[in-house]
């Protein structure tokens, strides 16, 4: 196991109103919710198989029928999806998107169109290279595949956190024996880190009984204290969600886009710290293959229309709308590691009537997946890393 960022121990303090270590996180969390609730549950009735696929969870966040969900449960990486899964859909403009599993590895199925030749890059991320309620065929992966027609293999998993994506590599990517690693990063990767290692530090002591619950219990319980700011610091309001018209559509805008990127908070800056630890340990393992890492930074379209926002949302007035972008950028920048910023590309494309995101849905539409894919062909090929063989 390459670098193992699960080995690394969070910091500790005891300063009143100091950062909440994952261990903790686990002594509270754990203990309150899971083993006393569900958990318990699970234990007692013998059946391990049947949580994985209960209810609407981030575990089985994209697609729900018949009480079963798309992914299941994985000791290490944390989930992996169904390679049963066939399932038809229409998103909110009305659109039927498929959500089918293709066998990429022996033992793991992604959402990809098969592999057909010599492997190019992997692309890992969560739900933005999943390609979040759009058809296979406009998601930005297949669309670089066929524009610079070369394989381009999609290794997304919705709700996926940084920690996940070396894991995930190094058990499906790096068999490929792929040239370019491509990392997409979105702006709740911070909080979506802290919970994957509360959940990795619960599992070290309740094994698989918490394999569920880390998508309930746990994820409930460490968002009820992500955003504790120190004592001297009056917080602004979240405001919750607002909805406006813009180009003839009403979009929903959220608050928390920019909670998840305050490091202030505890919580948001150990994980902040970990997705910094996860690119490091990603561009190593893609080093030593023979590979280069190309990072791609995605911000929630809070952070593309917040100069309509400002006047609407009490943290739009008082955050900056750029700060994961930015902070990410400049960090992979200090370590030379490769950037694409999509914040000042989205905000070229609104202002002359682009439509990237879904309006109610913080994902991307086909537009979005479109624009990523002609934007990150465009860096590539600056880079020098589209080359003839």
């Amino acid at each position: 196991m390459k670098n193992d960022p699960s080995t690394a121990s969070a910091p500790k303090t005891t300063a009143p109103g100091a950062p909440i270590s994952a261990r903790l996180l686990l002594t509270l969390f754990t203990l309150s919710l899971v083993f006393a609730g569900f958990s318990a549950w699970v234990w007692l009735s013998g059946d391990t198989a049947a949580p994985y696929r209960r209810g609407y969870t981030p575990l089985t966040a994209e697609w729900q029928t018949d009480g079963e969900g798309a992914w299941v449960a994985d000791p290490y990486i944390g989930k992996k999806l169904r390679c049963d899964l066939d399932a038809r859909e229409s998103n909110e403009l009305g659109r039927e998107f498929t959500y089918r599993a293709v066998a990429i590895s022996p033992d793991a199925c992604f959402r990809d169109d098969g592999i057909n030749g010599p492997v190019f890059a992997v692309a890992v991320g969560d739900s933005f290279t999943f390609g979040h309620k759009v058809a296979l065929e406009d998601v930005w992966t297949e669309r670089l595949e066929k524009a610079i027609g070369a394989e381009v293999v999609n290794l997304g998993l919705s709700g996926g956190a940084p920690t996940q994506y070396p894991r995930n590599y190094e058990r499906h990517g790096a068999p490929l024996k792929p040239r370019l690693v491509i990392m997409t990063l979105f702006v709740n990767d911070w909080l979506d880190d802290a919970m994957f290692h509360a959940w990795w530090q619960a599992r070290q002591t309740y094994g698989e009984q918490v394999d569920f619950p880390r998508s309930n219990a746990i994820y409930e319980g460490i968002r009820k204290n992500a955003y504790r700011l120190p004592p001297d610091w009056a917080q602004p309001a979240l405001g919750g969600g607002i909805d406006l018209e813009i180009d003839g559509e009403t979009y929903h805008f959220d608050a928390s886009a920019y909670a998840a990127q305050d490091p202030r908070s505890p919580t948001i800056a150990e994980g902040k710290r970990r997705t910094e630890q996860a690119i490091i340990d990603l561009r190593a393992a893609a080093v030593t293959d023979g590979a280069t890492l190309v990072c791609v930074v995605i911000p929630a379209k809070e952070h593309v229309y917040h100069d309509r926002l400002m006047s609407k949302l009490p943290y739009a007035r008082e955050l900056p709308a750029d700060t994961f972008c930015r902070e990410i950028t400049e960090w992979c920048r200090k370590h030379d590691i490769a950037c694409l910023d999509m914040l000042p590309i989205l905000r070229r494309d609104v202002a002359t009537g682009g439509r990237p995101y879904f309006p109610r849905d913080g994902h991307f539409r086909e537009q979005g997946n479109h624009l990523l894919a002609r934007e990150l062909e465009r860096y590539l090929r600056e880079l020098q890393l589209i080359r003839p063989d």
